[in-house]
């Protein structure tokens, strides 16, 4: 989990653990009285991931930017995605 200012992000490996994060939402709003902004939320199955599984009705994007990196579906393409918004060149080394 990264977490920043009232904004964090999670990092699942394995599509068995959304059912264990499923609680989330509540637990966090018990202990902070804070609200879950289930439109500001994004979710993205990296590689071959399944997306039809439904996580608290949040959609699923083939890119999203995490305090400022660039994250993509394709995992290859990630990095090169990152690199080029950062340095303006199309690859590492280029």
């Amino acid at each position: 989990m990264v977490a920043y200012a009232n904004d964090f992000t999670i990092f699942m490996t394995a599509p068995a653990n959304i059912q264990i994060i499923g609680d989330l939402p509540l637990t966090y709003k018990r202990a902070t009285d804070a609200r879950f902004n289930i439109p500001k939320s994004k979710a993205m199955a990296a590689g071959s991931r399944d997306t039809s599984m439904n996580m608290l009705d949040i959609p699923y994007y083939q890119e999203i930017t995490v305090l400022g990196c660039r994250f993509t579906s394709i995992v290859a393409h990630s990095g090169n995605v990152t690199w080029s918004s950062a340095t303006g060149n199309q690859s590492p080394g280029k």
